[in-house]
């Protein structure tokens, strides 16, 4: 619902920008390119964008509303490619050298997204930030 702020952007996208800028150790982009398809209530259906950082370095990034995209983030460098599926909480990275997994302790409730149980690794964070 545009009125609420709907749409790909504001619901997936600032994952894949985060990700971006971790990667890229917070760095402002020096530019991005950027396009998209809205619905007929104007809320965006799809983005894809392009973002150059120092050293011709990028990022390319997509929502998607209406397709099933691979959910996942994909790191390509000189030394190999780093794979990381459900980036946005994960359990598993792929490196040029193995797999590396970290199940996810049971929890005694379902949640509606998947790995939500990680977020209690956050929860414990914020937890010890605030008492310091």
């Amino acid at each position: 619902v545009k009125a609420q702020g709907g749409g790909t952007i504001l619901d997936l996208g600032v994952y894949t920008i985060q990700f971006a800028q971790f990667i890229f150790n917070g760095e402002k982009p020096l530019s991005i390119k950027a396009g998209g398809f809205l619905n007929n209530d104007g809320v965006d259906e799809s983005m894809s964008a392009t973002l150059l950082y120092s050293n011709n370095r990028t990022a390319t990034i997509m929502t998607h509303s209406l397709v099933n995209l691979p959910n996942e983030a994909v790191v390509i460098g000189t030394k190999g490619t780093i794979r990381i599926p459900t980036f946005w909480a994960p359990i598993k990275v792929e490196l040029p050298s193995g797999t590396i997994e970290e199940p996810l302790p049971q929890a005694p409730h379902q949640f509606n997204f998947v790995n939500s149980a990680g977020l209690r690794f956050e929860a414990m964070e914020a937890r010890e930030c605030i008492k310091s």
